[in-house]
């Protein structure tokens, strides 16, 4: 299998099924010029070309326009790689990165805010939605409430006149809820009780006196190290942190599971919760290192 540099290529071959699509999406496009995009997605589907699929649902090279050109170009060098995972089929060739420096970095803590961005988004839609059955519901209260009367004293056509004083533009949650008439088809302002109302506040602090008889236990605190070079052993980072005084409970070398992983060291570190903070200077960690929180899956 050959090697072809293609730092586009190569980040979302390796990060493809890992993070949210859309997350992936708006990664690449905001980090990665129009013309860089553009090629990647040639060379892909050149190297796809070259395999001679006899299948007739490959994905067809779309050419983009506009202002979501670059936007359009990544998704369609996702769903080429989505067609293969799917398909079960592999590429002939591996995409590496050149310069390391041009690869964005995604933690989950990014996959956590994306998907609470979405989550707020789909939430607005849904209130949209509610505003305009509510409206339409108002529309038809006040349509059906209508009567007609006719002008005795002028030629004038007939005219509709309703019979209540609300407006028709009153759409919105906070003009409705003020209308007592139409309220009261809604419901009503739920009573607090006198138990509600006198919950005692729960209050909380963290103490910070040394030097004290009675002793509290340390919380232990874990993190990911990563990017290191391969040649990196425990007791270099364990060294590294001692040295700036922050005292390393456990270290341990993650094994390298997969075969881009033997270009790295990454290590599980736990210090003392004390130092939490102390330990993400970033004058600590050599140029290019990846430190962050650990991440713990929910059972």
């Amino acid at each position: 299998m050959s090697l072809v540099v293609s730092e586009v290529l190569c980040y979302l071959q390796n990060n493809f099924g890992k993070f949210p699509r859309g997350l992936l999406v708006t990664t690449v496009s905001g980090f990665y010029e129009e013309k860089e995009v553009s090629e990647a997605k040639s060379l892909l589907y050149s190297t796809v070309k070259k395999m001679d699929i006899t299948s007739d649902d490959v994905p067809r090279y779309k050419k983009r326009q506009g202002e979501q050109k670059n936007r359009g170009d990544v998704e369609d060098i996702i769903g080429l790689f989505e067609y293969f995972d799917t398909k079960q089929l592999s590429l002939p060739v591996d995409f590496v990165a050149k310069n390391l420096q041009r690869l964005p970095a995604l933690s989950l803590s990014d996959v956590d805010v994306y998907k609470l961005a979405e989550s707020v988004k789909e939430l607005g839609n849904q209130m949209r939605g509610l505003q305009e059955a509510v409206g339409s519901v108002v529309q038809a209260q006040v349509d059906g409430s209508a009567v007609r009367t006719t002008s005795t004293d002028s030629g004038l056509a007939d005219k509709v006149v309703p019979e209540t004083s609300m407006s028709t533009s009153c759409v919105n949650f906070a003009q409705l809820m003020k209308d007592q008439e139409v309220a009261e088809q809604w419901f009503k302002a739920k009573a607090s009780t006198e138990a509600e109302s006198k919950k005692r506040l729960i209050r909380k602090i963290t103490g910070g006196k040394q030097n004290t008889t009675v002793k509290a236990v340390d919380s232990e605190w874990h993190l990911f190290v990563g990017r290191l070079t391969p040649d990196t052993t425990e007791d270099d980072v364990r060294g590294l942190l001692t040295a700036q005084n922050i005292k390393v409970v456990n270290c341990k070398l993650l094994p390298k599971k997969e075969e881009w992983q033997k270009n790295y060291s990454a290590f599980r570190v736990v210090i003392y919760s004390a130092d939490k903070d102390n330990v993400f200077e970033a004058d600590i960690w050599p140029f290019g290192a990846d430190v962050r929180d650990w991440y713990f899956k929910s059972k």
